[in-house]
C-alpha cells in the first residue's frame, strides 16, 4: 500500500494536487461558504451536507483497526468522526467492517498464546500500519501543509485550508493522534 502511494510522486504534482483538484475532493457539511449544503435536483428539494473524500473512508483501514483492536479516542474525536466516515462506504463494506468489531479479538487472542513468533508477528503488523500512517502525514505534508504555507506567503487568506482536511478534520493533529493510538497496541 505504501508502494502504491509512493505513485502519487509521479502522477500529481503537489501545487496542482492542492490548487487544482483537492477544491474537488472537499466537502460541505461543515463549510462557511455553504452553510446550508447543496440543492441536488431531481434527488432532494432540501439542501444536503456531506464531508469531503478524505481517507477515513477507507474499509481497509476500518479492518485493520478492528482486526488488530486499535480502539480510537472519544476524547479527541477520532472515534466519531471515524464512525461517521462508515456512511460513505458502500452498504456491504460498513457490514463488513461492522461484523469484524463484533468478531473475536485477535490482540487478546495473541496476549493469551504465550507466543513470543505470535507477538512478534501482531507488533509487526501493528508497525506497519504505524508506518502507514506516518508515509500519509508526510503526503499530506506536502500535498497540503506546504502548498498551504506558500499561498500564505502570497498573502492569500489559508486559514481553513491549512488548518482543516477534505473531510473535515483538523487533519494533522487527528493524523498525529489516530497513528499514536495505533503504535500504543503493541504489546510489550
Amino acid at each position: 500500500m505504501k508502494t502504491s502511494l509512493k505513485r502519487i510522486y509521479e502522477h500529481c504534482d503537489p501545487a496542482f494536487f492542492y490548487t487544482k483538484l483537492r477544491v474537488f475532493l472537499s466537502g460541505w457539511k461543515n463549510s462557511k461558504s455553504l452553510p446550508d449544503g447543496i440543492i441536488y435536483e431531481g434527488v432532494s428539494t432540501k439542501p444536503l451536507k456531506f464531508s469531503g473524500a478524505s481517507g477515513s473512508q477507507s474499509t481497509t483501514f476500518h479492518v485493520f483497526d478492528a482486526v488488530l483492536g486499535i480502539v480510537h479516542s472519544r476524547k479527541g474525536g477520532e472515534k466519531s468522526f471515524l464512525d461517521f466516515m462508515l456512511d460513505y462506504m458502500p452498504r456491504g463494506h460498513r457490514k463488513f467492517v461492522l461484523n469484524v468489531r463484533k468478531g473475536p479479538s485477535v490482540r487478546n487472542y495473541v496476549e493469551r498464546s504465550e507466543s513470543d513468533e505470535l507477538l512478534k508477528i501482531y507488533n509487526d503488523c501493528v508497525d506497519s500500519v504505524v508506518q502507514f500512517r506516518s508515509f500519509h502525514i508526510q503526503v499530506v505534508t506536502r500535498y497540503v501543509t506546504i502548498q498551504a504555507t506558500k499561498e500564505k506567503k502570497h498573502n492569500e487568506p489559508v486559514k481553513n485550508k491549512l488548518v482543516y482536511g477534505t473531510g473535515g478534520t483538523e487533519y494533522m493533529s487527528f493524523l498525529k493522534r489516530v497513528r499514536s493510538e495505533t503504535s500504543e497496541v503493541k504489546i510489550s
